[in-house]
């Protein structure tokens, strides 16, 4: 059957039936300007209990879900109206971003330790324009919100952007450290730890040259103990897996002390002696450890 548009009344709404077709929905629904509580028909949903095949289904037409098993049973346990908010989401996604996908993850929520579902719209918009129109989505969303759909859903957009290089870093700091501020030759020395840091961490992630597997974890992750796992790996790879030159190694390890050291100082420390000296001298170190990295392995 097909999606119900009455678009002289501009209503929007979809069809009552045993079976909802969200690929038809999406594909032939139309949008009015502006949405009131009882263009929304909910009547389908308010007797349905459980996740039906159907409505399965459907999600799965209108999310990439990531973690499937755990969104299936956490829905389950959750009230109508979430999973009601979720049939429309993707519809609202459609009117602004058009063809970008969205996915669905269920999480743990770092704050409160409550699992969440959180979605993101997958978008090569800038940055301004899909804050906007994710604003726009917001408003039409909160007709279908409650204490419940915000407690356990979240929407944002993840951009998807070309892959950073971080020898921009280098660049950037050769620049900030020409300029007179002493706030830009601190950012310069923040830039050249960071571009030496960045490579070296994606160097061995590349090479599979990890010293073992809580060390892996470590350097994959975000985490601040990454810094000085990346540190000890170039230090001791040689000597627990015999891999990369041990004299080339420990350099890169002093050398990038030496940049983080500097870093922090620039970072947290009022006081920054021959502050202009040692921009530059991080400048050099930043470059070395990365024309290093050429002959570790």
């Amino acid at each position: 059957m097909p999606v119900h548009n009455n678009h002289d009344s501009g209503y929007i709404y979809v069809y009552e039936g045993e079976n909802l077709n969200i690929g038809d929905m999406l594909r032939s629904i139309k949008f009015s300007e502006s949405f009131q509580t009882s263009e929304y028909n909910l009547e389908f949903f308010k007797t349905t209990y459980g996740i039906t095949n159907s409505y399965w289904q459907n999600l799965n037409i209108m999310y990439h879900l990531i973690n499937d098993t755990e969104i299936r049973n956490f829905l389950i346990r959750t009230g109508d109206d979430l999973k009601i908010l979720l049939l429309y989401i993707p519809i609202f996604v459609q009117k602004y971003f058009y063809d970008d996908k969205i996915s669905l993850e269920l999480v743990q929520d770092p704050d409160t330790g409550k699992s969440l579902l959180r979605s993101y719209i997958h978008t090569k918009l800038s940055a301004q324009e899909a804050t906007r129109k994710l604003s726009k989505i917001d408003d039409l969303s909160a007709k279908l919100e409650t204490s419940n759909t915000l407690d356990n859903f979240l929407l944002n957009v993840e951009f998807e952007w070309m892959e950073f290089d971080w020898e921009d870093y280098h660049s950037l700091a050769c620049e900030l450290v020409l300029d007179d501020s002493p706030a830009k030759k601190r950012t310069s020395i923040n830039r050249s730890y960071y571009s030496a840091y960045c490579i070296a961490r994606d160097f061995l992630i590349s090479n599979k040259a990890y010293l073992n597997n809580e060390n892996k974890q470590t350097i994959n992750s975000p985490e601040s103990k990454a810094h000085s796992e990346v540190r000890k790996t170039f230090r001791d790879l040689h000597n627990v897996h015999g891999r990369g030159d041990k004299k080339i190694g420990r350099k890169i390890f002093k050398t990038l002390n030496r940049l983080r050291d500097k870093r922090n100082l620039a970072d947290y420390q009022k006081e920054f002696s021959n502050l202009e000296n040692e921009a530059n001298k991080c400048i050099i170190d930043s470059r070395n450890v990365i024309d290093n990295l050429d002959n570790f392995l």
